[in-house]
């Protein structure tokens, strides 16, 4: 909806994108502390819709990445490798 008033140089729509996709991503690290993961990556992939090139995004998805991988490598050492289907 924002995206075509920031690409014509309208400063307040790019201000206004900016602050959503901040609150995703400050939304997304409460998701993340609560250890409600699935809704931190919904959040995460609103903030990169919005801000791919936010350096706090690309951190918090390399945190969630490194965490379904840690995920991931325990379901498979404990014997449970259907489990990795849903990580």
């Amino acid at each position: 909806l924002l995206d075509p008033l920031a690409a014509d140089g309208y400063r307040k729509a790019a201000k206004l994108t900016a602050e959503v996709a901040a609150a995703f991503l400050k939304r997304a690290s409460r998701h993340l502390r609560s250890d409600a993961v699935d809704p931190a990556w919904t959040d995460l992939r609103a903030a990169e819709t919005l801000a791919p090139a936010d350096p706090d995004v690309r951190k918090l998805r390399h945190t969630l990445t490194r965490l379904s991988v840690a995920e991931c490598r325990a379901a498979l050492e404990a014997g449970r490798p259907a489990q990795v289907l849903d990580v």
